[in-house]
Parts: C-alpha cells; sequence; structure tokens
C-alpha cells in the first residue's frame, strides 16, 4: 500500500503543478491580450454552465468518489513497517523478518506445528503473539524460544509475549 501512496501522490503532485503552471500561463498570457493556452471560446463556454447541469454533477461524483477512494486506505492501520533494536537506538529491523526468525525458532525449539507470529509495536516496546499446534505444557518453552531469539536480535527487553497454543487436531 505505501507504494500505491507513493505514486498517488506523484500523479496528484504532477496534475496539481501543471494546474498551476497553465494558470500561471494564462495569466500572463490575459496580460498581454493574447488568450493563451486556453482560448478564449472554451472559456466562455464553461462560464456559462449552470451548477444544475448533468456534467458538473457527473464530474463532481467522480471527483468524490476519487477521494473517497484515497481516503479510504489512510483511515486503517497498517502494521509497522520496522522496529527500533532497543530503546533509544539507532538501529532498526524489518517486522516481517522478526516474524520469520520467531517464527523458525518456535518451530524448532519450541515444537510448535504450524507456527505463526504477529510482531506490534514501535519505540515504546513490541508485542510478540504466537499461535500454533501444540500441547500446553509446552507454553513455557515456547516463550523462552522467543526470547532467546529476540535477545540474539539485540531487541528491548521488555518485549510482551502473549501465546496462543491448541493442541493438534483440534478444530479452529
Amino acid at each position: 500500500m505505501r507504494i500505491v501512496n507513493r505514486l498517488v501522490a506523484i500523479v496528484l503532485a504532477l496534475i496539481l503543478i501543471a494546474a498551476g503552471v497553465l494558470a500561471v500561463v494564462q495569466t500572463v498570457a490575459a496580460l498581454f491580450g493574447r488568450p493563451w493556452p486556453i482560448p478564449a471560446s472554451w472559456r466562455d463556454s464553461v462560464a456559462v454552465v449552470q451548477l444544475s447541469d448533468r456534467r458538473v454533477l457527473a464530474v463532481s461524483i467522480v471527483v468524490g468518489l476519487v477521494g473517497l477512494l484515497l481516503l479510504i486506505p489512510q483511515l486503517f492501520k497498517r502494521p509497522t513497517y520496522r522496529l527500533p533494536l532497543a530503546l533509544g537506538s539507532q538501529w532498526w529491523v524489518r517486522r516481517r523478518a522478526i516474524e520469520q526468525r520467531t517464527t523458525t525458532a518456535v518451530a524448532l525449539r519450541g515444537g510448535v506445528r504450524h507456527a505463526r507470529t504477529a510482531v506490534a509495536g514501535g519505540p515504546d516496546g513490541w508485542r510478540v503473539k504466537v499461535t500454533g499446534e501444540a500441547p500446553a505444557d509446552r507454553q513455557s518453552t515456547v516463550e523462552q524460544s522467543i526470547r532467546d531469539e529476540l535477545a540474539s536480535l539485540r531487541a528491548p527487553a521488555d518485549v510482551t509475549v502473549r501465546t496462543s497454543l491448541h493442541p493438534a487436531g483440534r478444530l479452529r
């Protein structure tokens, strides 16, 4: 979504720059008595269009819908792309890389099948949620394997770990 936002911002910026340049050129041309680049006949035909005209309504609806399509994705919170390694540190690590490393650690050292981890947080601290199939008595082993992996990554010490393990074969 980040790439789409940047592309839309670039296109919108180019349109606004072009409209601004066109307005300046049109104003300067009008000062010299030459209606260029927008001919006076076109300008006059637009000036007599009523707000009740169907074309004005259609253009307004399209512009409103495009604005909503640009706004709605911005209302949803996206996961943090990167997390700081220690409080006050200048080093950052990708959230997805942490999830992959902790998932592997839980599967290999914790004995969890179909393991998944989700990492969230920011400079104020990290939160790790682990889900998968494992006996209930493995919960402390799973938490320790996550803490060991995070320590090897030089993660902050105050990471909150939540586990949601269920026995193998149980329907979710």
